[in-house]
């Protein structure tokens, strides 16, 4: 939901979607989001299809080539209101984080 009609939820509503999204029920959505990326890969492979996953090195180049356009994203963002370079580098905190 948007922030505008976040605000608009009364405090108690707002509690109880805070206490149901804890840690542990992010946990069991990225099991089963990560379950279906393995079942969408077997399928391919099992169609004939090469599942390629990218090197560090690789994975860094595509990061640096793909900059102007997260700069460009950042900048549509803010010009609607969204600090996007601060929602870029949590993303890639949490990326970090987790990656390690």
């Amino acid at each position: 939901m948007n922030k505008a009609k976040w605000e608009s939820l009364p405090d108690d509503l707002k509690a109880v979607f805070t206490e149901a999204c804890n840690e542990a029920w992010l946990r069991r959505v990225a099991a089963i989001w990560r379950a279906g990326d393995d079942r969408g890969i077997k399928i391919a492979v099992d169609a004939g299809n090469e599942h390629i996953v990218l090197t560090h090195d690789e994975t860094e180049a595509f990061s640096t080539a793909l900059a102007p356009v997260v700069g460009k994203w950042v900048e549509s963002s803010s010009a609607k209101g969204i600090d996007g370079k601060t929602l870029v580098e949590a993303a890639r905190a949490a990326i970090a984080k987790h990656s390690a």
